[in-house]
């Protein structure tokens, strides 16, 4: 089991580094931002809140959940703010109570459009307080070579 979370820790600093160079070459450097979401029970998906240099609610639901060791989930995500609107999918490994994310902004609208097809990156914790779940994360959003 750790074995897998440190490839996958790897294969993520990788891809960061990666696709990180090409940020100059798109006048702009990668969007780091931090995201507080809770799960809503009776909805079924996260909800919450994104801030830094993309602010707005944010919103990720499950797509698909599998248990070999640990959970390996897929989930799309949801941004809306002044600047626009941005959705994506990610594939991640929540070990407990920790959790990474990697995926793709698959559409952006507004001041945000340029950000489609960017990598998105997330890290962070999950805290359990009774039926309350929430999620403390980093997430960047990073420029991608598939533009170039």
């Amino acid at each position: 089991m750790k074995t897998r979370f440190a490839l996958l820790a790897l294969v993520v600093l990788i891809a960061a580094a990666v696709l990180a160079a090409p940020a100059a070459a798109h006048g702009g450097l990668p969007a780091m931002n931090k995201a507080m979401v809770t799960y809503d029970l009776e909805k079924g998906y996260w909800v919450g809140t994104i801030s830094g240099h993309v602010r707005g609610t944010f919103q990720m639901t499950g797509l698909e959940y599998a248990y070999p060791d640990e959970l390996v989930y897929t989930e799309s995500f949801a941004v809306a703010g002044r600047d626009g609107t941005m959705e994506g999918y990610v594939i991640g490994i929540f070990p407990g109570p920790a959790f990474s994310a990697t995926g793709w902004v698959t559409s952006a609208t507004g001041r945000w459009a340029k950000m489609t097809r960017w990598m998105m990156w997330q890290s962070g914790t999950v805290t359990e307080s009774g039926d309350t779940y929430v999620a403390r994360s980093h997430v960047a959003f990073l420029p991608s070579f598939l533009d170039d």
